[in-house]
């Protein structure tokens, strides 16, 4: 157990982004400067909500990843998947509690109701996702986008409804990108008897994620973002279109693969980063 194994099995990139999206959604719908400074409250409770099911995920992929993927902290031993599970619990405690804070506060239903269907959406894709096709892939996309509504509904109808377009396409976006990580992992996948989103559609994989990726580009003009912002955001959808198209595997493939996949992930952060700063 070392310090190092919990920093890398917390996944700092994803805890980073939850954190500025959150805090984005919130300054671009208003939500904020409506609700502040209990709206800290909001956002903790989605920060802790996406720690919880991140260290979730690591230990209930630990099988697969003992296989495929040796490299990560639990396989290597680096932190106790025990202690990890336990920090969940704990994680997923405090989510539940820092909710109940905000209903008492507010007595939103509204964002209750938002909290409640992230969390069990959450947790089905963490536990059932990899088995269940389709669905599992939706699942995933939808705590995504129902944990932009609950930041945004913090400020009250108007902002949720300027955030509803957003929460969205982001959603699509969500699926997109998990579709397009399961292609690349399909092999694996199938020989360990998965069922994916990819491994249910197969063959035509590319083409749906081609496909979506194209309805991300124009679809971000109608979203009101700043203009930068909606800019950054459409780069991530080429730099998706371009991992799905992609030469046939080859000894550089994976290289590529992760190259451009990071890449997408920073861009999303400075594209979180430019909506809170408005530009």
């Amino acid at each position: 157990m070392s310090i190092k194994g919990w920093f890398l099995v917390s996944r700092p990139p994803l805890l980073v982004l939850g954190f500025v999206a959150s805090l984005a959604v919130a300054l671009w719908s208003g939500a904020y400067q409506a609700y502040y400074p209990f709206i800290w409250l909001y956002i903790a409770a989605v920060f802790t909500a996406n720690w919880s099911l991140d260290l979730f995920n690591e230990v209930n992929d630990l099988h697969l990843d003992c296989k495929f993927k040796p490299w990560k902290p639990l396989p290597r031993r680096l932190v106790d998947p025990i202690h990890v599970h336990g920090f969940a619990i704990i994680l997923f405690g405090l989510t539940i509690g820092l909710i109940g804070v905000l209903m008492f506060l507010n007595g939103s239903w509204i964002s209750f109701a938002l909290a409640s269907a992230a969390l069990l959406t959450g947790i089905y894709y963490n536990f059932y996702g990899k088995s269940s096709g389709i669905l599992g892939n939706t699942a995933l996309a939808g705590t995504y986008g129902l944990a932009v509504l609950f930041i945004a509904s913090a400020g009250g109808v108007e902002c949720f409804m300027r955030a509803l377009p957003f929460a969205v396409w982001f959603a699509v976006w969500t699926w997109t990108d998990n579709l397009i990580v399961q292609w690349q992992d399909i092999e694996g996948d199938t020989a360990y008897g998965l069922k994916t989103a990819a491994v249910a559609i197969g063959k035509y994989t590319p083409n749906v994620a081609l496909l979506l990726s194209l309805c991300l580009l124009p679809t971000i003009l109608l979203l009101s973002l700043p203009p930068v912002t909606a800019f950054i955001f459409s780069l991530t959808a080429l730099f998706m279109m371009f991992s799905v198209i992609l030469p046939n595997p080859d000894n550089k493939q994976e290289t590529i693969e992760v190259l451009v996949r990071k890449l997408v992930r920073s861009l999303l952060i400075v594209a979180f980063v430019l909506m809170a700063l408005g530009l």
